[in-house]
Parts: structure tokens; sequence; C-alpha cells
């Protein structure tokens, strides 16, 4: 059994709009390298499978797999190792995702240990990191933190080739953490933003991750009084978000903030 293989096979199967067949065949794939006692195979595709959970905010299945996780890295003692604290970091945003942002910071700065000692001080890997430790100091109430982090993954991500979608995610959290400053800084904010979406619209369409930017630019539009532009920016997110990711946390999340901002708009008339 090919872990490549197997991973191929199942992008496929999500690009063509299949996606319950692909999970299926990530977890029956799993079971068999369990059974055949192929724990390479079996780290692979956990961290698929926590991934696509936690994308679905089906945690309860997340968990599950977060376990199946630990045991591996404990059992063949790789959590401190370059090829294993990838798993770790899956692991921190499985804690990220399910709100629980002090234990998720715990366990990326392990991470970070690992990454800088390898010498990642600039490298996608590190920017994603920084980033991932930008929406947690925020989600934990560290707004400080949360812009240091912020500002870390940017220049982590500068250099980096091949990385677009990277450096368009960073300048839309980026721009996400400048709203919340204590005072905000909108301008920044605004400026981090148009070259995010500049780049997932000239390079990177498909990305997920395009949701969030026009989220927090629908944000911004509604912080300078421009309702109308919000609505439809919120509109554009959550279709992003549901076509990647189905009706998640986040979809949820925007649909909440496309009602209320309906709502005030009839209740002016």
């Amino acid at each position: 059994m090919r872990a490549q293989d197997i991973l191929e096979r199942s992008d496929a199967l999500f690009a063509a709009g299949k996606g319950a067949e692909a999970v299926a065949l990530l977890e029956s794939s799993y079971e068999q390298a369990r059974q055949e006692g192929d724990w390479q195979t079996r780290l692979t595709l956990v961290n698929e499978l926590m991934g696509y959970w936690r994308a679905a905010s089906r945690f309860d299945r997340a968990w599950a797999y977060v376990d199946e996780a630990r045991q591996l890295l404990e059992e063949h003692d790789i959590a401190r190792t370059l090829a294993g604290v990838t798993t770790v970091l899956n692991i921190a945003t499985v804690f990220r995702a399910d709100r629980k942002p002090k234990e998720a910071l715990a366990l990326y700065r392990e991470v970070e240990q690992v990454y800088l000692a390898e010498g990642l001080q600039a490298d996608y890997r590190l920017g994603g990191l920084y980033n991932n430790m930008a929406v947690s100091s925020l989600e934990a109430g560290e707004r400080q933190q949360a812009l240091t982090y912020a500002r870390a993954a940017v220049s982590a991500l500068a250099g980096a080739e091949d990385a677009a979608g990277e450096r368009a995610t960073v300048y839309a959290n980026l721009a996400a953490v400048l709203m919340q400053a204590d005072p905000p800084a909108f301008d920044e904010a605004e400026t981090c933003l148009e070259q995010a979406l500049s780049l997932f619209r000239k390079e990177d369409p498909t990305n997920p991750h395009y949701g969030g930017a026009l989220s927090a630019r629908a944000y911004l539009a509604f912080r300078r009084g421009d309702e109308d532009e919000a609505i439809a920016l919120y509109r554009q997110a959550m279709e992003i978000t549901r076509r990647a990711f189905g009706e998640n946390r986040d979809y949820q999340r925007l649909a909440a903030n496309l009602d209320l901002l309906l709502k005030r708009k009839e209740q002016r008339g």
C-alpha cells in the first residue's frame, strides 16, 4: 500500500465533488494499514483524516483520530522530529478549531522549537505555523501577541516561492488581527487585504482560505459603513466556504453575520 497513491485517488474524488467516497477511501485504507502493521501509511492517513473532520466541524471524529495520532507519535518516538512534528501541528489545529486556543498554542510552541532547530527560519512551514499561532493568540484574547505572530508569518513567507496561497492567507490573517487591535489599524488592514485578495484572484482562486479573506474584507466594509458591499462579500465567502468544507462552523459564523446585516438593513427600511 502506497500512501501517495491513496492520497492521489482521494484528491481526485474530492475534486470531482465525491467527498463521501474520498473519506470512505481514506478510512478503509487506514484500517487496512493498521491490519498490515504499516504505521508510516497510518501516520500519513491519520493526518488527512484529522484535517478533514476538523474542517467539517465533526469534532467527535477528529478527536478520535487525534488519539490515534498521539499513539503513533508515542510508539515511534517521533514527536520531536521534522517528520513527526507535522502531526503535532495538525493535532494543535484540532484544538484551535474546537475553541481550545491555549492548548493549541502550547503545542504550536513545541512545533516552533523543532522548526527553528532544523533551520526553517524562512520557510513556508514556519509561516503557516506563525499564522496559526496568530489566530490562536487572538482567540485567546492575547491581541499584541497575535500581532507579533501575524507579522512573523508574513516575514517568514516573504521570500517563499510557489506559495501564493500561503502568502495570501497570512496577509488576510494579519488584516484580521489589525482590525481587532487596540486601536484598530483599518488602513494597514485594507492594504493587507488588497494584497491577499489579489494573490488569491490571480494565482490561487480555488484556495479554500479565499473565503476567509473575503470575510475579513466584508468586516472592513461594514466597519466603514458600506453594508451593501459587506453583504455581497459575506455571500461570496459563504459560497467558497460551503464548497470547500460544507456548512461547518466558519460557514455558520458567516451566515450569522450576513443575517445580522440583512436584519439591520430591513429595520431601516
